[in-house]
């Protein structure tokens, strides 16, 4: 894992709390989690290439088609708008059951990698940040590209063949995909990492957590600490953790 300075900081940060890491390291559901306890806005930046992904479908565009994925990422995203931390299509609330499909999966990784399309979404992504709530955004690039002026930053990992197997249990298959599926997220990875952009890579002032065989209260209580120590909470909720 390579790790690069984010850049220059203002002096006054966002506040924001960036939740990075690999697939499967357990962004989503900490960030939901650490979200509902202390009253911050969550925000599921996949959701967003999802949605453009799901628009490709339906018009039928080409997994190698650039130029067609861009022109239905930027003619989608006046219509896409973030109200309470849900996301919406022209008007229709999404959910993972829209979004989390066989195909959508498949196809995915083929508009998330295109420059173009993050850089049409990132004032989508910045424009949740406001200085009457504080707002936990997860993803690939959140703390070094989207946000990286973030008040607190965090870097989860977890150990492959645990990713693997919450990604199994995630789509309900069995142990004789594995495999299969460890191929397909080792794949998705190098992907990420390799285009020297921001993704995948662990910010300089990012704190590392090892989520490998914790519960996820135990991980949101370490984090709601971190968000007291950085003034964006007065006191601590841990009593609230389940």
């Amino acid at each position: 894992m390579s790790i690069i300075p984010s850049a220059p900081q203002a002096p006054s940060k966002r506040r924001v709390v960036a939740i990075d890491g690999r697939l499967g390291s357990g962004k989503s559901t900490t960030t939901t989690e650490l979200a509902r306890i202390c009253g911050f806005l969550p925000i599921n930046t996949g959701y967003l290439y999802r949605a453009i992904t799901r628009e490709c479908l339906k018009y039928e565009v080409k997994k190698d088609d650039v130029q067609g994925i861009v022109f239905v990422a930027e003619g989608l995203i006046p219509f896409m708008k973030i109200c309470s931390g849900k996301l919406f299509v022209h008007g229709e609330e999404m959910n993972d059951a829209i979004l989390k499909t066989p195909m959508i999966n498949a196809f995915i990784p083929n508009v998330s990698k295109i420059p173009a399309v993050r850089a049409a979404i990132r004032p989508l992504q910045r424009a949740q940040a406001a200085d009457d709530v504080v707002a936990v955004l997860e993803g690939r690039d959140i703390g070094t590209v989207v946000f990286p002026d973030a008040a607190l930053k965090f870097w989860l990992e977890c150990n492959p063949d645990e990713v693997v197997r919450r990604e199994l249990a995630r789509r309900g298959l069995s142990e004789n995909h594995y495999d299969a599926v460890a191929a397909e997220i080792q794949k998705r990875d190098r992907e990420d990492a390799g285009h020297g952009d921001g993704r995948m890579v662990k910010a300089e002032d990012a704190i590392p957590i090892d989520t490998t065989g914790r519960k996820v209260s135990d991980i949101v209580v370490e984090m709601i600490r971190h968000c007291v120590e950085r003034n964006l909470l007065r006191e601590s909720p841990v009593a609230a953790v389940a």
